[in-house]
């Protein structure tokens, strides 16, 4: 088993900090949702494997930061979306991460709202509610695995928290 040096990933805190393309990229790059759509698309990374966690922050399709992620998901070969809150009770807020990985399968949002959002639209054109449940878990069984609480509460372990002193500097009477 090879490990990573820590030379091979790269957590970016700033687009500065990205090399002119994408092609000088640390084999393992990290980079937040709110930091991507910042980033120039030529700087943008590619990957061949792309894993987002807590991915219900792509629950809008409108949101910059979902239009930034889902071409990225889209060109990967292998993509892993991981949530605690995948929001089954509001479909309209699962659409950006099934088009993300089954696009063929779910490519268009408004056959997407009108078969499981209920059809109804604000006047904002905002979809909200839910229909054909039923059908919408069968199609998710295939690619979306669900654990709720009750199913793996007895092999989590019991929370443990730890008071961490941090000592402060100084401040100056002008910091003040």
């Amino acid at each position: 088993r090879k490990s990573r040096t820590p030379a091979a990933v790269h957590a970016v805190a700033t687009a500065a900090e990205l090399p002119p393309t994408a092609d000088g990229l640390a084999p393992i790059t990290l980079v937040s949702y709110d930091l991507l759509p910042k980033i120039p698309e030529a700087q943008r990374p590619t990957a061949r494997i792309v894993i987002c966690d807590e991915s219900h922050a792509l629950k809008n399709r409108e949101a910059a930061r979902t239009r930034a992620v889902v071409p990225l998901l889209h060109s990967a070969e292998r993509v892993l979306l991981m949530s605690g809150t995948p929001a089954l009770s509001r479909p309209a807020e699962l659409f950006a991460q099934v088009n993300a990985l089954r696009p063929e399968e779910f490519p268009n949002w408004e056959n997407f709202a009108e078969t499981y959002c209920g059809s109804f639209r604000d006047r904002y054109g905002n979809a909200s509610g839910s229909s054909n449940e039923a059908e919408l878990k069968e199609r998710l069984d295939g690619f979306m695995v669900r654990r709720d609480k009750e199913d793996v509460q007895l092999r989590l372990k019991e929370k443990r928290r730890h008071l961490v002193h941090i000592p402060a500097p100084e401040l100056s009477p002008l910091a003040m």
